[in-house]
């Protein structure tokens, strides 16, 4: 297993309880879990099979449960996976299961078996060979599945000052474990490449650029830091 990924692991397992209050707290957290359920519902079927690859405390995979998918969650972290499984049990979700799952390395496709969708939120970054991920994505889809990911956008201004910031200062602390960034055309080519068709492509996080006349002058890509890019197989 990559080194990094593997201490990515535990700086989440750490973390997860500040992880999960994120989605209270913070603007871009909300507005991409809002952006993720806005896609689900134009391009996947209320009665579809989903995965949420890297679930994490089940921000995504517990709303999507609640429309009558099936879902099955899955990540490295063991703690977020305990999370999940407990908050299942208490709220009797009988829609949604949680594996403790290291993907790629530990892939068991057998055990996940065919879905309609899938769905990842920033997790991507973390892996040192996305286009395995991909490949491997593109074996569980069934016909015409859908593909909705979110990742840094590595053409925005923000990414290039956080980078800034942690060779000066080692701050902010994730980025230690980050292997790689994807601009929104190195994304939909990669995917591309692994057999996706790209259905459409959205971008947020403003940030130090919500200012009106910044948005006028700057161009989507520059100002927002993460891409949603939603594909089908």
């Amino acid at each position: 297993m990559n080194p990094k990924f593997h201490d990515s692991i535990s700086y989440h397992d750490d973390i997860f309880m500040e992880f999960d209050g994120n989605y209270h707290k913070k603007t871009s957290f909300k507005e991409r879990t809002r952006i993720f359920l806005d896609l689900m519902d134009k391009y996947v079927a209320r009665e579809s099979r989903i995965l949420d690859l890297g679930c994490g405390t089940g921000r995504l995979a517990f709303p999507l449960a609640e429309t009558g998918r099936s879902v099955m969650g899955i990540d490295g972290s063991e703690k977020m996976i305990e999370f999940c499984a407990r908050r299942a049990q208490k709220n009797q979700v009988k829609n949604i299961r949680f594996f403790r799952m290291k993907f790629p390395e530990e892939a068991d496709l057998e055990k996940i078996g065919l879905v309609d969708a899938v769905i990842c939120s920033s997790v991507i970054e973390y892996l040192e060979n996305p286009d395995l991920v991909f490949t491997l994505i593109h074996q569980l889809l069934s016909e015409r599945g859908m593909f909705i990911l979110s990742v840094p956008n590595g053409s925005s201004f923000y990414r290039a000052l956080e980078k800034l910031s942690y060779r000066l200062i080692h701050k902010p602390a994730y980025l230690k474990y980050v292997s790689n960034y994807f601009t929104a055309s190195e994304l939909r080519s990669a995917l591309s490449q692994r057999g996706f068709q790209h259905k459409e492509t959205r971008m947020f996080g403003t940030f130090m650029f919500s200012n009106a006349l910044w948005q006028k002058i700057l161009p989507e890509t520059i100002m927002n830091s993460m891409i949603v890019m939603v594909l089908q197989k």
